[in-house]
């Protein structure tokens, strides 16, 4: 109840204090429906829910504009009109937006403000509660021109006690944790105050007099009926719609950010979207009558069951005793002193400054720190919303800065380490392993924009510098999520530096938002760099043109000359062709189809085969063979001798086809001499096939 009232009396000071007592009987309503309805319908059975003060901050800096522009206003009952109107807009839209966040399952984004706003925005809040005390107790607020008038003798009697009391009960609290710490040293406060009072010879008219207490009585007694919607002054109140949005956002943050720390707190799991949906609706409630907006308490939620409150009883009472003091009308506060309360608030400021400003040192490196302090400072000197413009100025410019610094590049190859899924014969494959500095392939991640694609851009600059043999860059966007078109320029750039240094660039795995940014940036030459669609069709180009810049390699010409390579032996590649049988395959014809029975082993002299596999989903490509390879030889050590793929011609080809059934035509000696030999090759093979597989595995799930 004293909460609610000082709530109430922080808002409606100055000027508007004569609708005090309407605005502490709004206040404790508002409190009664935000305990009953979160307490009744909440999925926790013990969830205690409180007026925001957050929110409550904002709009006692904005009462605080309304008495320094009182004469925009009519009447009173105008002013005090748009205040409920502020207080119930923050209220309603603040429900509202729970009630989105549950119905389109958006909670946990909430949560994903970063943790320095949050910090920096709660110290400013501390400062506008501190700030807001001091001019319940004195009507002027903290500010340069102010600090004369406030350090006076007779104004700094009137809020040094509170601080000192605020201080003392923040300090008493770090120290024991007990129910009856905020409530006793209130009452000693009390007590004190009045035995002061009577020290100095003042009753409680004289009390009211000079403004020690409240005092609901400024002329005629304010009635709800002075409140019409056509006295608000929609002038003042769309002038203020930063700060209703800022309440409205920091009370959705703040309602899911409690409630994760409820989770923890009280060690359960919370549906999150039921939880929003309950506090939705008691903002609502709340603002229908001219409320402000609810969010978890913390501590009474963990606290109280440790001291044995464990039913739904508990926050239903707490929603009574506000309904009732509702009834009464708040007049026992007049008997209240002001300092007491103040120093109420101001407990709950320094409280927020410890945790936000002090506390921090343990949770975020220095520069997280600064932006905190950063945000604080500016709420202080200039005004809160400036200091949440620069706290998302600030945050965004770390994140900058700290993306920047991440490495886009997850991993630099040649083709000595990544190959394509063609298969060569053996001497080309020496070959593609002495030029395996012609080519680097760059494996890309995670989002692409100014900072990131400038360290790429001075990484391959130094490729350039330091590998001369260098012809061939690879850049695979297959894990790149978005770009940006600063970083499609500095793409532009790369381009340009490797088509000046004579560098062949080919761009591959390419979503369609990167393609069409690429598109759109200006001074890329389409001609002046390639596109494929995955990395295994760019690796096969790049391998072709380094084959092809060596035209003086010698190459297996004849199939005795690719079956000795093979064989190792002039004599036993003789005997192998003479049980050979030589195809002539035309382009698109199949050696064998997937299922088929058929053990055969073929040694490709021209042209080249493809793999394939049917899946449900298609025909998937799974590896190339071109000339002096040899394809189909593991069905003979299969259990079922049954084909696991499809093997198709992608250009007319001549293969030589080796049925097992005709070593046996050999003879004796020759088939004991060559048998072993076969064994070993295709041993070799395999073990050759595993390692690409394996390597090939090991980049995809990098």
């Amino acid at each position: 109840m004293l909460w609610s009232c000082t709530f109430a009396a922080m808002i409606f000071a100055g000027h508007l204090s004569g609708y005090l007592s309407v605005a502490i009987v709004v206040m404790l309503l508002s409190s009664a429906l935000i305990a009953g309805v979160v307490g009744a319908t909440s999925f926790h059975s013990f969830h205690v829910a409180v007026i925001d003060e957050q929110t409550v901050a904002i709009m006692a800096a904005i009462g605080a504009t309304a008495n320094a522009q009182w004469g925009s206003f009519a009447t009173p009952g105008d002013a005090a009109s748009t205040m409920f109107a502020i207080m119930a807009l923050i209220a309603l839209l603040a429900g509202i937006s729970l009630r989105l966040a549950s119905r389109f399952d958006v909670g946990h984004l909430i949560q994903l403000l970063p943790f320095p706003v949050v910090c920096g925005f709660l110290a400013g809040l501390g400062w506008l509660l501190f700030d807001a005390a001091i001019a319940l107790l004195t009507d002027a607020s903290i500010s340069r021109e102010a600090i004369p008038k406030l350090v006076a003798e007779g104004v700094a009697l009137r809020w040094l006690p509170a601080v000192g009391v605020g201080f003392g009960l923040f300090v008493l609290a770090r120290m024991w944790h007990h129910v009856l710490l905020l409530p006793g040293v209130l009452l000693l406060a009390t007590a004190g105050f009045y035995l002061a009072a009577t020290t100095q010879g003042m009753n409680l008219a004289a009390l009211h007099a000079e403004g020690w207490v409240f005092s609901f009585e400024t002329g005629r007694a304010a009635r709800f009926s002075d409140l019409s919607a056509t006295g608000i002054n929609l002038s003042f109140l769309t002038s203020k719609i930063p700060e209703i949005a800022t309440a409205v956002v920091l009370n959705v943050i703040g309602v899911s950010l409690n409630l994760s720390a409820l989770e923890v707190g009280a060690r359960t799991v919370l549906p999150l979207r039921g939880e929003l949906r309950t506090l939705g609706t008691a903002n609502i409630a709340s603002g229908l009558i001219l409320g402000a907006p609810a969010v978890t308490d913390i501590v009474g939620s963990v606290m109280y069951p440790k001291l044995g409150a464990s039913s739904r009883l508990f926050p239903l009472i707490v929603a009574s005793i506000c309904a009732v003091g509702a009834a009464l009308g708040g007049g026992f506060l007049e008997y209240v002193p002001k300092c007491v309360a103040a120093a109420m608030v101001i407990f709950m400021a320094f409280n927020l400054f410890f945790d936000w400003l002090v506390e921090i040192r343990h949770r975020m490196p220095l520069p997280e720190r600064i932006v905190v302090w950063s945000i604080f400072g500016v709420i202080v000197v200039v005004g809160f919303m400036p200091g949440v413009v620069l706290g998302i100025l600030l945050s965004s410019l770390l994140f900058i800065v700290r993306y920047s610094r991440i490495d886009i590049v997850e991993g630099v190859f040649s083709l000595n380490e990544l190959t394509s899924s063609v298969e060569r014969s053996a001497g080309k494959v020496r070959l593609l392993k002495q030029r395996s500095a012609a080519a680097r392939i760059f494996n890309l991640r995670g989002f692409l924009f100014f900072g990131s694609a400038s360290r790429l851009y001075e990484k391959l600059k130094r490729e350039t510098e330091t590998n001369q043999e260098l012809a061939h860059v690879v850049l695979n966007f297959r894990r790149v999520t978005g770009m940006d078109s600063t970083a499609a320029q500095i793409l532009t750039k790369i381009v340009t530096l490797l088509d000046g240094a004579g560098i062949e660039t080919i761009v591959c795995g390419m979503t369609g938002q990167i393609r069409t940014a690429l598109d759109h940036a200006e001074g890329l030459d389409a001609d002046s760099f390639h596109i494929f669609p995955d990395l295994d069709l760019s690796l096969k180009r790049v391998e072709e043109r380094v084959l092809n810049s060596q035209p003086d390699q010698p190459e297996c010409e004849s199939i005795h000359e690719i079956l000795t390579d093979i064989v190792g032996d002039p004599s036993k590649s003789r005997w192998l062709v003479e049980v050979m049988e030589r195809l002539e395959v035309k382009e698109g014809d199949y050696l064998f189809r997937q299922g088929d029975q058929d053990i055969c082993l073929y040694v490709i002299e021209r042209g080249a085969i493809e793999v394939q596999l049917d899946t449900p989903k298609g025909v998937r490509r799974l590896r190339e063979f071109s000339r002096g390879t040899v394809i189909g030889e593991m069905a003979a050590y299969s259990g079922d001798k049954t084909r696991s793929a499809s093997a198709q011609a992608i250009a007319p080809s001549i293969v030589y086809r080796l049925p097992p059934e005709k070593l046996a035509t050999l003879g004796a000696e020759k088939f004991r001499l060559i048998e072993p030999v076969l064994h070993e090759f295709v041993a070799r093979l395999v073990i050759t096939r595993l390692i690409f597989m394996n390597r090939r595995m090991q980049f995809d799930n990098s």
